[in-house]
């Protein structure tokens, strides 16, 4: 495989900022819970893992109106046009930024590749995306949908084959909060008070002249076991996110051997000795898992990312990178890894280029250009 390298990185959040604390209310109101599951969902919303998400929606501010949940649950159509409406401009953000700051123009990218899983429409946001971009109408294209928390890493393997022929763009972006909808079980609710909105973007390239790090090693490994573990299922009111109370167990039982290749390649004989790490903050119990299983040290980018933003799914993991990026300075080995549905787990090392914190810093996951 021809070399790969990240040449640049960008990130948007939506307008609307959640405090967790003030969304009990709204939620339950919503939602139409009873005793136990409002006494659930406080506990969760009242987990300091969790400090604030984003949401292109006013609907959760006690001081806006409702532009999608009014008196009845909205249906499908009306959740997909206000993510035709809002997904392509928060998307093209992300994307503008990551090429800025690639040095790249529209008219050089060989392809765009768009990832997300809270879309079901055709032509899909990647034909919106790229006029929002302003990108040539002959540059090939391609959607990455239904793949989850793993998404970003889809869309990285797919461009890692394509920048033979010039930089490539892949944009994930996110909307869960207009799927809300009345809970079937705990593991619905919970989703409800851990994904947020969000985009991130990357511009990868053969050329490693200014390059944020050069990619490595990449793993994959499917357990058909736990299928169910992880899922969206695609109902007429909306997306259905299962969560299910086995995950962190499943992850507990494969993380470790699952990297140990890649650190090992990297030159460690532990996983907790790799010194980056960037890492999809799932949940709080699962970066719990993460921690006793590699370090302490391997969640810290991405316990802040969950703290800040909560789970933005396929973006997640790159905003977990950014700040790893910041963190580091040149030559520094790390692991980029994460997990969606399948379940399935992906994971790519990396080596910091010079440089790569300084071209950053100007691009925290909180920046809304």
């Amino acid at each position: 495989m021809t070399a790969s390298f990240l040449i640049g990185l960008g990130t948007a959040l939506p307008t609307y900022e959640l405090e967790q604390s003030e969304l009990g209310r709204v939620l339950c109101e919503y939602l139409q819970l009873d005793g136990r599951s409002e006494r659930l969902l406080h506990r969760v919303l009242g987990n300091p893992a969790v400090r604030t998400r984003y949401s292109v929606l006013p609907d959760f501010s006690h001081r806006s109106g409702a532009a999608l949940y009014g008196a009845t649950s909205p249906a499908l159509e009306d959740r997909m046009n206000v993510y035709r409406q809002e997904a392509p401009r928060l998307a093209a953000r992300a994307g503008a930024i990551a090429l800025r700051q690639a040095g790249v123009d529209v008219e050089e990218l060989s392809q765009l590749i768009v990832v997300s899983s809270t879309a079901a429409y055709t032509p899909g946001p990647d034909a919106a995306i790229a006029h929002e971009l302003g990108v040539p109408p002959t540059t090939e294209r391609a959607f990455l949908s239904m793949m989850g928390c793993s998404g970003a890493f889809h869309g990285l393997h797919l461009a890692r084959n394509m920048i033979h022929s010039g930089p490539v763009l892949v944009v994930c972006v996110e909307l869960s909060s207009i799927h809300l909808g009345i809970p079937r079980d705990d593991g619905h609710l919970v989703a409800h008070a851990l994904f947020g909105d969000g985009a991130a973007a990357m511009v990868l390239g053969s050329a490693s002249d200014h390059s944020l790090l050069e990619f490595g090693t990449s793993r994959t490994f499917v357990d058909h076991e736990a299928r169910d573990v992880v899922r969206w299922d695609l109902t007429e009111r909306g997306f259905v996110t299962v969560l299910g109370r086995e995950l962190p167990n499943v992850l507990r039982k494969h993380i470790r051997r699952f990297v140990e290749p890649l650190a090992l390649e990297a030159g460690f004989a532990q996983p907790g000795d790799v010194p980056s790490w960037a890492l999809h903050p799932g949940g709080a119990n699962v970066i719990r898992v993460l921690a006793d299983e590699l370090s302490a040290n391997s969640v810290i980018s991405s316990r802040e990312v969950l703290s800040e933003i909560g789970n933005v799914s396929s973006c997640s993991v790159l905003f977990s990178l950014q700040r790893e990026l910041q963190r580091h300075g040149g030559g520094i080995p790390g692991i980029m890894a994460g997990f969606g549905p399948g379940l399935t787990l992906s994971a790519v090392g990396y080596t910091t280029r010079p440089g790569s914190e300084a071209a950053t810093r100007h691009f925290p996951p909180s920046s809304i250009p």
